[in-house]
């Protein structure tokens, strides 16, 4: 039976011990490169002339629960030393490798980062807020995902949620699009607008995101989250087109700073980002139109002014 291989990100090449690296030949045959209990700084090699390396998808569960817990250690040491530009990059990383095996051990190792997130709000007031504004290359639906992650964390605290409440309110922020693992790239980072069907393959990841977090044993209000973070209050959203009373006030709040930070981050070819002033005025609207909640909009607007 053929074994399938899957790219390790190369940022992360030397922090695999447990987990075996693989590289491929001229001849596309994959060959052993590291094996367990070792890095590759250890082996004495070349970084600078290490090929691209693989992960066996027998290993893939396992590596990403190894770099889960690097990484959450490394995250910790990097708010300990006050440099929120790391704690972003980490963070990249780790919900990156997260989302690329999207099951119940990986997913569920995302609420001790959540823990993690909301220890350095405790040492810095604005860590929510530095963290979500800091820019990176290549936006992604992991960076989307932790900006959402973290601006919902920061409002949380704003309106007063006790710690539970806003630990199980940013898990469901991080996990929000989980369902568009399975939307294919070219759609997601297409450079024009999207066709009619391919938008219906976008609205096809909130079921999906449910599904996954459903079967992966999560609480039904952070598998709502993902199916209705896109609804609207006055029944125009998808994907059931739920109105106010059917929509629960997670994915209300979510689904409006999803709706900010989506606008106010992501360039595209045929629309730039908003600045947050500009994007209060369409959000705004939405409000008076009766789609969005009108104190959960005038709360996110008093934190992103207090936070500048």
């Amino acid at each position: 039976m053929s074994i399938n291989y899957l790219p390790a990100q190369p940022m992360l090449y030397d922090k695999y011990v447990t987990t075996r690296l693989y590289y491929k030949d001229t001849s596309n045959r994959f060959f052993l490169y590291k094996d367990t209990g070792t890095t590759l700084s250890q082996m004495r090699l070349d970084m600078s002339k290490i090929p691209d390396l693989y992960i066996s998808e027998h290993d893939k569960l396992e590596s990403v629960m190894e770099m889960q817990s690097v990484l959450n250690k490394q995250m910790k040491e990097d708010i300990n030393s006050g440099n929120i530009s790391t704690v972003k990059n980490t963070l990249v990383s780790l919900i990156t490798e997260t989302l690329s095996e999207p099951r119940s051990g990986s997913l569920h190792g995302v609420s001790k980062t959540i823990d993690i997130l909301i220890d350095g709000y405790s040492k810095q007031p604005n860590f929510f807020s530095t963290l979500a504004t800091i820019s990176t290359k290549n936006y992604t639906t992991a960076i989307h995902s932790i900006n959402v992650c973290a601006m919902t964390l920061g409002i949380c605290f704003k309106i007063g949620y006790n710690d539970n409440e806003i630990k199980e309110i940013g898990l469901a922020a991080m996990l929000h699009d989980t369902g568009k693992i399975y939307v294919p790239n070219k759609i997601l980072d297409a450079p024009r607008r999207l066709t009619s069907d391919e938008f219906k393959k976008i609205r096809q990841h909130t079921f999906q995101g449910y599904k996954i977090l459903k079967k992966e044993g999560f609480d039904e209000e952070t598998c709502q989250v993902a199916y209705q973070h896109h609804e609207k209050l006055n029944g125009t959203g998808y994907p059931k087109g739920l109105k106010s009373n059917n929509i629960n006030k997670t994915s209300q709040l979510i689904g409006l700073i999803d709706f900010y930070e989506a606008i106010t981050n992501h360039d595209r070819a045929y629309r730039r980002a908003d600045i947050p002033i500009d994007a209060f005025g369409i959000i705004k609207l939405c409000v008076e139109k009766g789609e969005l909640d009108e104190f959960f909009f005038e709360t996110m607007v008093q934190y992103l002014f207090a936070s500048t």
